[in-house]
């Protein structure tokens, strides 16, 4: 029998161990919220997956999860324009004080150096502005900052006060913006400032000053050019934006024009697709025309594309039209622009139920996609060309059959598909477009392919399309099936992490779980098994 001193010795020892110990937490249990126990084991990788990670929590409306996963980054543009994301969903929420908080972290973590470029601290600053904190965003700008990034965020205020409504406020501003503009030692960036403080001035109708900073930046502009800053084309840009922004489309064309021969890298390009969008919305469409043919005698399709798809943009679908047999002239063969324009047209004859017309565009650009030659031997590479090209392609078409529900055609077309990954992509897609009996046959031997198919002719990009078949077996109803999918695809751990390596396993985990949670399904044991699995050997380093 024990002493009671060493009983007493012995139960002190035990409660100081269990003092010691903390409870471990609870495993995660569903395929998002492991990856992001996964993440939080490394502190300095995995920055895309993270980045990754954190939208899938944004888009499955777990926001605060998402800001949990961006407070493990450094400070950067792509953290910003997430953070910027989720604030703005606060907003549509009407949750605002949530969204001011995110945006002032985001200016915060900005600053103001390369003000000029940041996009990110330009939306920030405006969004205080527009949920009426100028006085935050004013006061996030002091006199630590250098004459022209002070500018430049100060115009981010002004521009964001003028679209609020507020113009007498940003009118004020533009006097000191312009004089900090032309303390700075970069003529190129007092150019752009200035060209931005003379469009609001202009947009306030203040015409006399606006043409005077505008005179000043196309007497300089020159001079950019000669040290070949990029900056030359913002300058003619922002210009021609300012009047076309107050409908003088005459003065936007003299500019345009004049830019269009300073014979920069981008000039021609980008000032005949302002010209097209002006000559289209003030119905001048020979000229229109005119741009198109020359682009295309040059064998230039960019031209042609831009002024069909903005043509689309106002609801102009015979000069859409009209583009695209130009390009059918001159192209008896299956292009990028080509496709792109006919699955373009094809979406707004649909839309506006015209479906003889959609049917008839795709039928034209179908025979075209099927004489594709495709010589090289198959692979599993994504790059393998021209067959990659006519697989996506023919994807593509089968789609726009299944969305004008012409299931029989779209089969058709799926199952003539050379790669497996597009085959199964397509068979997965025609699937959850019927959501009919017939669904679960097709999503079955979607899923067969990529069980049966070797390796070496499957591209590693194979699981997005196994994670949406498993969610398509939940929109089916399919719900077992669903979690038997998900589940076998967890299992496939190894596999996975052989085809990529660690990055590529929680990356897979981000996005079955993000496929996961968008079904609407619960965890069941062989999940949960599979993602204690996982755990026990990142954690164990036997990958």
């Amino acid at each position: 029998m024990l002493k009671p001193v060493i009983c007493i010795f012995i139960l002190g020892v035990l409660v100081f161990r269990a003092a010691g110990q903390t409870t471990p937490a609870p495993a995660p249990d569903n395929p998002l919220d492991c990856a992001f126990y996964l993440l939080g084991k490394d502190e300095g990788r995995f920055i895309t997956e993270k980045l990754s990670l954190a939208d899938y929590y944004r888009r499955v409306d777990r926001p605060e999860k998402a800001l949990e996963v961006l407070e493990r980054l450094d400070d950067g543009g792509w953290k910003s324009a997430l953070q910027i994301e989720i604030a703005g969903d606060y907003e549509k929420k009407g949750k605002h004080e949530r969204a001011v908080a995110i945006y002032k972290d985001v200016v915060a973590a900005e600053g103001f150096e390369s003000a000029y470029k940041d996009r990110e601290l330009a939306a920030a600053l405006g969004a205080l502005v527009a949920l009426g904190h100028a006085a935050d965003a004013l006061g996030s700008i002091t006199d630590e900052n250098s004459p022209i990034d002070r500018a430049f965020g100060l115009l981010a205020i002004a521009e964001a006060l003028n679209e609020k409504g507020d113009q007498t406020r940003a009118f004020e501003m533009l006097p000191g913006i312009v004089e900090l503009a032309g303390k700075t030692e970069w003529k190129d960036l007092e150019l752009l400032a200035k060209a931005k403080a003379g469009s609001l001035y202009l947009r306030a109708g203040r015409t006399k000053e606006a043409e005077a900073l505008y005179a000043e930046v196309i007497k300089n502009a020159p001079a950019v050019k000669e040290v070949g800053n990029i900056f030359v084309d913002d300058l003619w840009k922002e210009i021609a934006g300012g009047y076309r922004a107050v409908k003088n489309f005459d003065r936007a064309i003299e500019v345009l024009s004049a830019y269009r021969q300073t014979n920069t890298l981008n000039s021609a390009n980008l000032a005949d697709r302002n010209l097209i969008e002006i000559y289209l919305e003030t119905n001048r469409k020979e000229k229109v025309f005119e741009l198109v043919d020359a682009g295309l005698a040059e064998d230039e399709s960019y031209t042609a594309e831009s002024a069909a798809e903005y043509a689309l943009k106002l609801g102009d679908v015979e000069t859409a039209r009209s583009i695209y047999r130009r390009i059918e002239g001159v192209r008896d063969y299956a292009d990028y622009t080509k496709i792109k324009l006919a699955l373009a047209l094809s979406d707004f004859y649909a839309k506006n139920g015209q479906t003889v017309e959609a049917v008839d565009i795709l039928n034209q650009i179908l025979k075209q996609v099927e004489r594709i030659e495709t010589d090289s031997p198959e692979s599993g590479l994504m790059s393998t060309s021209p067959a990659m090209e006519k697989a996506g392609y023919l994807g593509q078409l089968a789609e726009k059959f299944t969305g004008l529900r012409n299931y029989a055609e779209a089969e058709r077309i799926v199952r003539s598909i050379g790669k497996p990954y597009y085959r199964a992509a397509g068979l997965t897609a025609l699937a959850v477009g019927r959501n009919d009996k017939i669904s679960v046959k097709l999503l079955d031997q979607a899923l067969e392919i990529l069980r049966r198919t070797p390796d070496s002719l499957l591209d590693a990009t194979k699981y997005r399309v196994w994670c949406k078949i498993a969610a398509a077996y939940a929109k089916t109803g399919q719900r077992e099936k669903a979690l038997a999918a998900f589940a076998e695809l967890l299992g496939r751990d190894r596999e996975i992490y052989d085809a990529g390596m660690e990055t590529y396993l929680v990356q897979v985990l981000a996005e079955s779980g993000y496929y996961f949670e968008i079904s609407g399904l619960k965890p069941d044991n062989r999940i949960k098994s599979a993602l204690q699995k996982i755990i026990k050997n990142w954690e164990e380093e036997k990958y």
